[in-house]
């Protein structure tokens, strides 16, 4: 079969991420014994492609790091050549795909035993809910000008944040509302616009039990971002553990500068859904961020237009790594107030490369994602 040719068979794409010595020519023996999943549910030409993770973590003896991708229809199989019978190799606990499409949120499945063909359906995206805050009135002014501005261009770097959540298909939907800070700040939080750091971020949640003024500058079930003139560290943006404590959901993002965001906003968001954390990356950056997944260090392995870069400004890439990441990461915000259940949320935060607990950070279909 032609590259060409390859190109053009209808309905399927095949994609094998990480599968040892697999070429296009051999795509008729990719299907002995396959399994089809109808991807019907999210219509073609939609943005990004379906992908389906193979088995997902529980593995057992199956593989976690192979990706399909297609619409309608995508088709998965043994991709090293030989003949591997998913109900026999599996236990019933070790058999699970999760569906990836742009508009949805990952949906995990769980097949019947025995079953080849599978019609899911897909999850809706899950919602972020986010209490944004800018600067209040003057109290020195009977009316401020000012305050409506700073609402309506907050309002718009949150729709567009939306956009780029969007056009990578990470199923993220926000819903949020654009609050104002009090005129007066409070003694202990008055640096708040001009000097904030993850210290002032600390004094809010866990200060604001019992004191009216704190708890009035924020939502208690709501991801708070803060639009600020100024941030200590001199970032353009900064996601602080609100309690101080690294295994912690409770996040606060400061943003500083209007005319930074989306982009960093949707970077910041990226950390309180989970994409944070330390791990070693063989062949990774070298010197002070070695191994910070933090920023995404993660040279030769992704691209300067990734979500997750540091300094990124025009978003062009997502992994299906991190999407499963913000969705399943017991570090996601998404799980702030979730129980866990069916073996979610996940201890994500190991080798990013190799994977563990979670499919590798980098795992991404070499073609079709965004």
């Amino acid at each position: 079969m032609t590259r060409e040719q390859w190109r053009s068979a209808p309905l399927v794409l095949l994609v094998g991420v990480l599968a040892a010595d697999w070429q296009p020519e051999d795509c008729p023996d990719c299907f002995h014994e396959g399994y089809r999943i109808d991807m019907s549910a999210a219509p073609v030409g939609t943005a990004p492609p379906p992908a389906v993770l193979f088995s997902g973590y529980r593995n057992g003896r199956c593989r976690d790091d192979l990706i399909c991708t297609g619409a309608p229809d995508a088709w998965f199989g043994d991709l090293d050549g030989a003949v591997m019978n998913w109900w026999s190799s599996c236990g019933d606990q070790d058999r699970e795909m999760v569906v990836f499409a742009g508009g949805h949120a990952p949906t995990v499945l769980h097949p019947a035993a025995g079953s080849t063909d599978f019609t899911p359906t897909l999850d809706p995206p899950a919602t972020l809910s986010i209490a944004a805050w800018v600067e209040g009135a003057d109290p020195s002014l009977a009316s401020d000008p000012q305050v409506q501005p700073r609402v309506d261009w907050a309002t718009l770097q949150l729709e567009m944040t939306q956009q780029i959540f969007d056009d990578l298909g990470a199923g993220i939907k926000l819903d949020f509302s654009v609050n104002t800070l009090p005129g007066t700040l409070p003694t202990d939080v008055s640096a708040i616009l001009d000097d904030a750091d993850c210290d002032l971020a600390a004094k809010l949640t866990t200060g604001a039990t019992g004191n009216p003024a704190l708890a009035a500058m924020q939502a208690s079930t709501s991801l708070n971002v803060y639009f600020v003139n100024r941030i200590h560290y001199m970032y353009d943006g900064v996601t602080c553990f609100g309690d101080a404590n690294p295994t912690s959901t409770r996040y606060v993002i400061f943003m500083a500068e209007l005319q930074h965001a989306p982009s960093t906003l949707a970077h910041e968001i990226g950390h309180a859904l989970g994409l944070v954390g330390v791990a070693a990356l063989p062949g990774g950056a070298s010197g002070s961020y070695a191994g910070d997944v933090n920023e995404l260090k993660l040279d030769p392995y992704l691209g300067t237009d990734n979500l997750m870069f540091s300094g990124v400004t025009d978003v062009g890439q997502i992994t299906v790594g991190e999407i499963y990441r913000m969705h399943f990461d017991k570090r996601s915000w998404l799980w702030g107030s979730k129980s866990a259940a069916g073996g979610y949320p996940r201890e994500c935060q190991a080798d990013p490369v190799a994977g563990g607990p979670c499919p590798p950070l980098t795992l991404h279909p070499t073609r079709g994602w965004p």
